[in-house]
């Protein structure tokens, strides 16, 4: 039985839009890298409560859809409020933390870490304040 024209047109529309939803995930799931990470995870990994419960090697470049936030910069000024997934040997959690760029290098303002039912301020090691 062969297909019609018409059939055929639909199924190639059908395998293209296909192809094209599973690129748009695909680059949704890429770990992102960025200039302030070397900060914002050298906090982290300098929390000794936070490596107690992710472990050591402690990472944001997780594959996986689980990040997200506001990003504006330019490249004097920028403020950065994002959640990022985190994974070490021990655990993975939720990683929130903004930063801040005014005319010279990027300043961390505020970092806590998710982790089950624990959150830990990463900026002062402690437990996060509550809201």
């Amino acid at each position: 039985m062969a297909l019609s024209l018409r059939t055929k047109v639909f199924l190639g529309l059908f395998l293209g839009a296909c192809v094209l939803v599973a690129l748009i995930a695909l680059a949704l799931m890429v770990p992102s890298s960025h200039e302030y990470d070397a900060l914002v995870m050298g906090q982290l990994q300098a929390c000794p409560k936070a490596m107690e419960l992710l472990g050591t090697p402690a990472t944001n470049q997780v594959w996986g859809i689980g990040g997200g936030g506001s990003i504006r910069e330019n490249p004097s000024f920028g403020t950065v409020d994002w959640n990022d997934l985190v994974k070490g040997p021990r655990g993975t959690g939720m990683y929130h933390y903004a930063l801040e760029k005014r005319g010279g290098p990027w300043v961390m303002r505020r970092g806590t870490l998710v982790v089950g039912d624990a959150s830990i301020d990463v900026m002062h090691c402690g437990p996060a304040p509550r809201l």
